[in-house]
C-alpha cells in the first residue's frame, strides 16, 4: 500500500511539472483570406480566445472623404485646418488617400507610400480589407499593391498609388497638378481656335465683298475663353 501511494504521488509531481513546462497552445498563424491584405508576409495570427474574422468585417475598405467624420479613437478626421484639433492625429486632406478598412484599420497614402494603422481596440492586427476600387485579392496577399479589379477581357488591374493628385505650395496658395494639366490643355485648345480664326479674319480682310463683322465676334470670343482660362490659373495659383 504504502508503495501504492508512493507512485500516485510520484505521477502527480510529474504531470505538474509537465503542465507548467509547456505553455497553453491557444493561437495559431493562418493564411490571409482573399479580399483582405495581412502585412506580416500574408498571414495573421489568429488567438483562439477571440473570435476569428467575420464575414461582415470582410467589406472593402472606403475612401475617407470630406463628410467621413472622424475615429476619434484612433485619432483619424476626415479632413482638418492648418492646426490640428484633439483628437485628430491622421487628417485625411493631408494625404492623397486613405482608406477605412472598418473593424481592422485604416491605411494611409502619400507620394506612392503606404501607411497601415491597425485598430487597437481589435484583436486582429495587421488585416486589412482591399479599397472598394480594387475589392479583390488572392489568399495571402501583404500589401494593397496586391489588391486588383477585373477589367475588360477579365484581365487584372492592380492598385497603384496616385502619384498626381497631390497638392504642391505655390505662394501662399495651392496648386493642384492634375487641375494645371487639364488647364494648360484647355488654354492650348483656345489659342489654336484664336489662330485659325485670326487667320480667317485676315483673308476676310482681303475680300472687299465681305464682312469681317462676324469673324471679329469669335476672335473676341475666342479671346475671352484665353482670358477667363489664364484668370482661373490665377485663381488656384
Amino acid at each position: 500500500m504504502k508503495i501504492r501511494i508512493k507512485s500516485l504521488l510520484s505521477l502527480s509531481i510529474i504531470s505538474l511539472v509537465v503542465s507548467f513546462s509547456l505553455p497553453a497552445i491557444s493561437a495559431t498563424t493562418k493564411t490571409c483570406p482573399a479580399g483582405l491584405f495581412c502585412t506580416s508576409g500574408g498571414k495573421y495570427t489568429f488567438d483562439k480566445k477571440a473570435d476569428d474574422i467575420q464575414a461582415y468585417q470582410m467589406k472593402p475598405a472606403e475612401l475617407v472623404v470630406d463628410g467621413w467624420g472622424m475615429h476619434s479613437d484612433e485619432g483619424i478626421c476626415d479632413s482638418c485646418g492648418q492646426k490640428k484639433e484633439s483628437p485628430c492625429v491622421y487628417c485625411a486632406n493631408e494625404y492623397d488617400e486613405m482608406w477605412a478598412s472598418l473593424q481592422l484599420g485604416y491605411y494611409f497614402v502619400k507620394n506612392g507610400e503606404v501607411t497601415y494603422h491597425s485598430d487597437r481596440s481589435s484583436k486582429l492586427q495587421g488585416i486589412f480589407t482591399c479599397p472598394g476600387t480594387y475589392p479583390s485579392s488572392a489568399e495571402g496577399a501583404s500589401s494593397v499593391f496586391e489588391c486588383y479589379r477585373v477589367v475588360g477581357n477579365g484581365q487584372k488591374e492592380y492598385y497603384k498609388a496616385p502619384t498626381n493628385t497631390q497638392s504642391v505650395s505655390c505662394g501662399s496658395n495651392d496648386v493642384n497638378i492634375g487641375t494645371v494639366n487639364t488647364l494648360v490643355k484647355d488654354l492650348q485648345a483656345a489659342l489654336i481656335m484664336a489662330q485659325s480664326l485670326q487667320a480667317s479674319l485676315n483673308k476676310a480682310k482681303q475680300l472687299p465683298t465681305l464682312t469681317p463683322a462676324i469673324d471679329n465676334d469669335k476672335v473676341e470670343k475666342a479671346k475671352a475663353m484665353i482670358n477667363a482660362g489664364v484668370s482661373r490659373g490665377k485663381i488656384r495659383m
